[in-house]
């Protein structure tokens, strides 16, 4: 009976840690796309065109 609870607790463990790495890398992604818009120098060059 206990190697169930064990195993039980194990599994959801697990699954907490894959969520918790899945949200990670989504957040990651999200400011890797915000640096590239912030240093492309196609956007920067339109910016100082209108000026």
């Amino acid at each position: 009976m206990e190697i169930v609870i064990l195993s039980v607790i194990v599994i959801v463990l697990m699954g907490f840690l894959f969520y918790v790495i899945y949200d990670n890398l989504k957040e990651r992604k999200r400011l890797e796309l915000y640096i590239m818009k912030m240093e492309n120098p196609i956007i920067g060059r339109s910016v100082e065109d209108k000026k």
